[in-house]
């Protein structure tokens, strides 16, 4: 019979299982819809369980792809940044006529950059 229990609506079942606890005294009766009840129940948490593992797995493939993601946007943006500071650097004045290192007066337009830009 719990072989069969398959080809039935487990919902349907567990409210039929319901009305026969609500509706006998027998205990033979009573400890077989115990015994059905644990079992659909034992089915359904067997069935989420496996979910849950798959899901947990899904999640760790899927955290990697993310990261290999974050790395090369990450290259891909370091490289951009390379190209625009290469470009801004060339537009640059430069006063070689100072000998020393280190600051000089800066000779040209003042461009704002907001703080912790470099």
């Amino acid at each position: 019979m719990e072989k069969s229990l398959g080809n039935w609506d487990e919902d349907e079942l567990l409210d039929s299982l319901f009305e026969i606890l609500q509706g006998t005294n027998e205990t033979g009766i009573l400890l077989r819809v115990l015994r059905l009840q644990t079992s659909i129940f034992n089915k359904r948490a067997k069935i989420r369980a496996e979910k849950a593992e798959q899901s947990r797995g899904n999640q760790d493939m899927d955290i990697e792809a993310v990261r290999a993601e974050m790395t090369s946007m990450e290259a891909e943006m370091n490289k951009q940044e390379d190209v625009e500071l290469g470009v801004k650097d060339s537009d640059m004045p430069v006063d070689s006529d100072s000998g020393s290192k280190g600051w000089t007066m800066w000779k040209g337009p003042w461009i704002p950059k907001p703080i912790g830009v470099v």
